[in-house]
């Protein structure tokens, strides 16, 4: 089997470095294509950031703070006095744990992972924090027009994530820092033009044929998608990103027609791996939680298989969970995704007209 891996990313890799390109369109299993040259100043700041880490993690994070139940008053007068870079708010925080400015005076990394109470802890960000640095928001709900508004506030922030659904994404041309070097989306929206912007993570979505087409990011230099459908034709602007330096691709259903494009880049290290061992134990605990009715739950685990194994009833099912969430926006783009795979399926219609009644 190794004999076996090793013959077709060689054929792979010759395949991407010769004029003549002949592939056949197959789901790609796992493979890994060298760069066909050496970056030395990429190699170089890659080993540097490496040893930091390393460094970083020998100290310690002793300025991390976790905040996941409501602070007593003993708490908050020793956090006054304690220095907090990394902040990270749970379900069962305070709705009002931002409100007091007195409180993570330091702060310059904040995750927001409230199903809750994550636009309120926003709103305070933006009044006592303005020069935040980086951002990850997690939730099932999605993020309203008003909190995508808001990030438009934060001037210095170089990483944002932003693991959640959006009310309206074409606001996102107007709403996104221009600041950012690290860009985590969870799912393939139309952005502006990010001139800083060196590093993209894309999971847990279908693809947009057009995404790479409409992006304008000059610098990027390191692209990983994760646990995505990724439908032919969607990688045939990826040459135009002339210092991309890494692509990874894991858990993502891609054909072998893909590779074709990434031939001019000769710079690029290419990574493909598809891991179907948890594929049933995330299925299994979907369908048991559908059937329990916690959708939240249920959409969880469905977004960890309905992509890297596409198929129309899991998009169906996602379809479903939005609905009984009250988000009938991202459960009629579900229907979209499995309309793409059978556009005659009868059940597809009917879900899209529940969702198209719940939008009224």
């Amino acid at each position: 089997m190794a004999f076996k891996q090793i013959v077709i990313s060689l054929a792979l890799f010759l395949i991407l470095t010769a004029g003549a390109v002949t592939v056949t369109a197959a789901p790609i299993e796992r493979c890994h294509i060298p760069a066909a040259r050496h970056d030395p100043i990429y190699e170089f700041e890659n080993a540097v950031n490496v040893f930091l880490s390393v460094l970083s993690e020998f100290h310690g994070d002793r300025n991390h703070c976790y905040v996941d139940k409501r602070l007593p008053i003993e708490e908050r007068n020793r956090l006054r006095k304690d220095v907090t870079h990394h902040l990270s708010i749970e379900n069962g925080a305070d709705q009002y744990l931002l409100e007091d400015p007195t409180l993570f005076q330091d702060v310059v990394l904040v995750g927001l992972r409230s199903e809750n109470y994550s636009e309120t802890y926003l709103r305070a960000l933006v009044l006592f924090h303005p020069k935040l640095e980086s951002l990850t928001i997690c939730q099932t709900d999605a993020l309203s027009d008003e909190a995508l508004r808001d990030l438009k506030k934060f001037g210095k922030l170089n990483y944002l994530e932003l693991d959640c659904p959006l009310a309206h994404p074409q606001l996102l041309k107007e709403t996104l820092p221009l600041s950012l070097k690290e860009l985590h989306i969870s799912d393939s929206w139309e952005l502006p033009e990010l001139a800083k912007l060196e590093e993209l993570r894309i999971q847990s979505c279908r693809l947009d044929v057009g995404f790479f087409d409409a992006l304008h990011a000059p610098h990027l230099r390191e692209l990983y998608l994760h646990n995505m459908d990724v439908p032919p034709g969607s990688l045939k602007s990826i040459s135009k990103f002339k210092l991309l330096r890494e692509l990874s691709m894991y858990l993502c259903n891609v054909d072998e027609s893909e590779l074709h494009n990434l031939r001019p880049l000769p710079y690029l290290e290419t990574s493909i791996a598809m891991d179907h061992s948890f594929w049933q134990s995330f299925y299994d605990r979907a369908e048991k939680s559908y059937r329990s009715n916690d959708f939240r739950k249920a959409l969880k685990e469905y977004d960890s298989v309905a992509f890297s194994q596409p198929s129309v009833y899991l998009y169906l099912q996602r379809a479903r969970c939005y609905i009984r969430l009250g988000n009938p926006q991202s459960a009629l783009e579900n229907c979209d995704y499995a309309c793409a795979m059978d556009p005659n399926s009868p059940e597809i219609q009917i879900v899209r007209s529940e969702a198209k009644r719940l939008a009224k």
